[in-house]
């Protein structure tokens, strides 16, 4: 499709630009659907998450906010059936994200089957909201709950003068502040993942991605649990980036480290 398509394309007068605009767009489309459908029913859940988010950022490039939508739904989904409270919430503000604060109707583009009967903006981002709190509060990042928290409550006291919601919410909150201090929370760790060679997916051949431990979860149990994964996979034992001809041999090869996060500027700024 794409090399005749290029070559008419090309040799048109009227339609080359943007006859070949829409052949580099359609090939994308259709590489991220193939691998897609080639992982629909891989009991690897991961695999099948990052073939979502290649074709949700797909959707996203190319404004295409239904499918966009569509595509992060099925995400959480993904986590929720893995536990990924956190990851799961991040995603539905993906969602909210593209709501406002405002009694605006919604567009049939922006509706999501979670919540059928929300029918304005802050209906469905607040909804939203709520159930982001949930998750993140299954997740014991209380931090990231409280963030929402407030710019509910903002809404509840300022805009829609819901002070029985806003009480409610109010009494969440102090819970969540409680937790902070008194439940125990693990550190979870942190682990690059390089995937080197042309024996993966497609969709991993050659990239490094940053996964989150479970908790409790250390660098020897995690290998071992990206080692079931890929039975066929060889660990490399340095860090060094690898030759060209690692890159390109048919084999699989992973690099695996722990990796520790850094604070920001502005956090090492206000605490020193």
């Amino acid at each position: 499709f794409e090399s005749i398509m290029t070559d008419l394309c090309e040799n048109h007068t009227t339609l080359r630009e943007p006859g070949l605009k829409l052949v580099r767009t359609v090939t994308r489309l259709m590489e991220r659907l193939l691998e897609y459908r080639s992982i629909i029913t891989d009991e690897n859940r991961e695999n099948r998450m990052s073939c979502t988010v290649n074709l949700l950022n797909f959707y996203q490039d190319i404004g295409r906010k239904e499918m966009y939508i569509r595509y992060l739904n099925k995400l959480c989904d993904l986590h929720l059936e893995c536990d990924n409270f956190t990851e799961a919430a991040h995603t539905l503000q993906l969602h909210a994200h593209l709501l406002r604060w405002n009694d605006e109707p919604l567009s049939a583009l922006l509706v999501t089957p979670r919540h059928p009967n929300a029918a304005v903006h802050r209906q469905l981002k607040e909804a939203l909201y709520l159930d982001s709190i949930d998750l993140f509060d299954r997740g014991k990042m209380w931090e990231c709950a409280l963030g929402l928290c407030k710019e509910l409550a903002k809404q509840y006291e300022e805009e829609t003068f819901d002070y029985t919601r806003l009480s409610a919410l109010l009494n969440r909150m102090a819970a969540m502040y409680d937790s902070i201090i008194k439940q125990l929370r693990p550190e979870p760790e942190y682990f690059r993942v390089a995937f080197y060679g042309r024996g993966f997916p497609a969709f991993l051949q050659n990239k490094v991605f940053v996964f989150r431990g479970k908790e409790y979860e250390r660098l020897g149990d995690f290998t071992n649990r990206v080692l079931l994964q890929f039975p066929n996979a060889e660990t490399m034992n340095r860090l060094t980036p690898p030759e060209q001809e690692t890159m390109e041999s048919p084999q699989q090869y992973l690099q695996i480290n722990k990796v520790d996060p850094m604070l920001s500027a502005e956090v090492q700024e206000r605490f020193g």
